[in-house]
């Protein structure tokens, strides 16, 4: 009977300590799905973080390359800027000196008494008619030298001087030699005629008065 009891016990203890040793196995296999789970969740945490993390490297990347390509966009902007400028100093300069052109070419004009051409308004269209006045200022000038000179002739010889003789040119009959000879005599006299013709018939302005 004792032998059965102690049987029993014994049958009795070893259940228990199964029982024990299942629920340390399945306390075991729970505790190693939480960290097979936790395992799981830190791998995901990690390649979370390295996704973030080749973002980063990614968005640093590109930041750099856009940093660097404004740079250089603006470095080029700066440089037309400045090109810009020195146009705009030149232009300035030019649009000076033909306004200084313009006030000059006005002036002469003006002086010369160069008519503006029918159906024009424009300087220009004066400036390119100038030639004709020079034409015309110097058959001016031509006729006013003779005209004073004529006076002059008059002074000195009063009505004897045949004014409608001398109308009718050079009196023919002279050799080429004789003119030659006339021309060299007559010169001198032409200079000196030609400086006293310059004081009294064509005077300069007079100076600014100082009062």
């Amino acid at each position: 009977m004792r032998e059965a009891d102690q049987a029993k016990l014994a049958l009795a203890g070893a259940e228990e300590r199964a029982t024990a040793a299942e629920k340390r196995a399945e306390e075991a296999e729970r505790r190693a799905e939480a960290a097979e789970k936790k395992a799981e969740k830190a791998e995901e945490d990690a390649a979370k973080a390295r996704e973030a993390a080749d973002s980063e490297r990614v968005l640093r990347r590109t930041s750099s390359e856009l940093v660097s390509q404004l740079t250089a966009r603006v470095t080029g902007l700066e440089k037309e800027v400045d090109a810009l400028k020195a146009d705009l100093e030149v232009a300035r300069g030019e649009n000076t000196q033909l306004e200084r052109l313009r006030i000059g070419a006005e002036l002469l004009v003006d002086e010369l008494q160069v008519p503006q051409p029918d159906g024009t308004a424009t300087l220009e269209a004066r400036l390119l008619s100038i030639s004709n006045r020079f034409g015309a200022l110097r058959r001016e000038s031509f006729e006013a030298g003779v005209f004073w000179t004529l006076v002059m002739e008059q002074t000195h010889y009063g009505d004897t001087l045949d004014l409608e003789g001398l109308s009718l040119g050079m009196v023919p009959g002279f050799s080429d030699e004789e003119m030659e000879e006339l021309k060299k005599k007559t010169a001198p006299a032409a200079a000196t005629i030609a400086g006293l013709l310059a004081s009294f018939a064509f005077p300069l302005p007079s100076p600014p008065s100082d009062e």
